[in-house]
Parts: structure tokens; sequence; C-alpha cells
């Protein structure tokens, strides 16, 4: 059994649009539309501080951060994932998600069941 690395190689991205938090502000990007560009939670949540606490956070390292807004099927902080799961008329990753779902339906038969775990739900069992 091998064992995994404790540090991923994650390389720079140089095919996705980079912004400073700065130049999104100075563009009039809300915190709405990095949403739509489906950035992570996170990026967004901090976007919307930097936004809250202006002037002062252009002084601060805050807008010096980096989003990176990435180009389908890639996501994540620094666009390092991708979806194997890609056809080319996907306008967003919500529709490429939503779509993978409606066509390989979800089984509830394929839940874990922990059959020495006591527990009440009721009437029913889960397993």
């Amino acid at each position: 059994m091998s064992e995994l690395p404790t540090q991923w190689n994650i390389q720079e991205n140089n095919f996705d649009h980079l912004f400073t938090f700065a130049e999104l502000y100075k563009q009039n990007i809300p915190s709405q539309q990095l949403y739509i560009w489906s950035a992570p939670i996170d990026i967004i949540e901090r976007y919307q501080l930097f936004l809250n606490q202006l002037p002062l956070s252009m002084e601060i390292s805050i807008a010096k951060e980096l989003y990176y807004n990435c180009t389908l099927p890639r996501f994540g902080p620094i666009c390092q994932y991708e979806f194997d799961y890609y056809k080319t008329h996907y306008s967003s990753l919500n529709e490429m998600i939503n779509n993978f779902y409606h066509e390989h339906k979800y089984q509830p038969n394929t839940l874990t069941c922990y059959i020495h775990l006591k527990c009440n739900r009721g009437t029913t069992s889960a397993c």
C-alpha cells in the first residue's frame, strides 16, 4: 500500500485570467459576479470583505490578493482542478455538474451502511 505525498505539485496557471482584488474593483466587478463565474466561496467572501473596507483595504495586502477567473472545465482557487466530464456547449460549472447528475441518476441504495452503530431513525431503517 502506498502513501499519499504530503505535498502536491501544483503548477502555476498561465492560461486563465488573473486579477488582483484592486483590479476587480477598478473594473466595477461586484462579488456577485465572482459567484456567477463559479469562484470558490471563500474567495468571494474575502473579496466582499475587501469591498466593505474600502478605501482602507486598498492600502493593505488584501488589495493584492489574486483571483483566477478559470476557463471551463477548470475550477478551484488557482484553477488547479478539472472535470473529465466536459462538453464544449457548457456555459458554466453549475450547468456541467447539473447535467452530470441528470445523466447519472442518484441511487439511494449505494449509501454506506454502518450496521454496528445503534441509532433511532424512527420506524424505517436506513440500511
